[in-house]
């Protein structure tokens, strides 16, 4: 009895299965080109807002003056400043002090007379070039502060003619001009720092 040989019909069959791998291989690529990729929207970065500084951090309650008996003098004449402080309920560890005044109308004695609040000056400079005197004093009594502290005596000699002011180089709580330290938080109290103006007759 001989046997049917079915080959040609099993290779039929292999090719039909390869033909319908590759179509299947060829509409699932289709299809992955068709299918829109859905685009991740960009990160957004919101910077957080900062808390604003607050414009009195701290209160202020210093402040600084210039005294003399009169502000209107004759050329040749000398006169007496007295540059002070008051503050309320504070106790002060140190000061800084940066006068200015025109050359051109007055001349500044270099001895300085000093007050007794403070213990140590550390700087006494008196530029007639310049038209600027600056003091540094520190060591506080540690006791509350009087009504009034006199830091210095300055006698000015008058020039010339005309009108001229004596000012304090200050902006508050900056620490590089005139300050008022208050012990125990270093912190400067100095709100206001009040020049004066003088009238010079011939």
């Amino acid at each position: 009895m001989k046997k049917t040989c079915n080959c040609g019909f099993s290779k039929i069959i292999i090719l039909i299965i390869i033909l319908l791998v590759l179509l299947i291989s060829v509409l699932s690529h289709s299809l992955i080109k068709k299918t829109p990729v859905e685009k991740k929207p960009a990160p957004v970065f919101i910077e957080e807002a900062q808390p604003e500084a607050s414009s009195t951090p701290f209160p202020l309650s210093g402040v600084y003056t210039i005294n003399f008996p009169k502000t209107t003098i004759k050329v040749g004449e000398k006169f007496e400043a007295v540059v002070g402080f008051t503050v309320d309920n504070r106790r002060i560890f140190g000061s800084d002090v940066v006068l200015l005044f025109d050359q051109l109308f007055l001349e500044a004695n270099k001895n300085l007379t000093l007050g007794s609040y403070f213990t140590n000056y550390q700087r006494k400079e008196v530029d007639n070039e310049k038209g600027i005197i600056r003091v540094t004093a520190f060591g506080g009594s540690g006791t509350e502060t009087p009504n009034k502290v006199d830091l210095i005596n300055v006698s000015f000699k008058a020039k010339k003619t005309g009108d001229t002011n004596i000012r304090f180089d200050f902006e508050k709580r900056k620490t590089s001009m005139t300050t008022l330290v208050e012990e125990g938080t270093s912190r400067n109290i100095l709100s206001e720092a009040n020049g004066v103006k003088v009238t010079i007759e011939p």
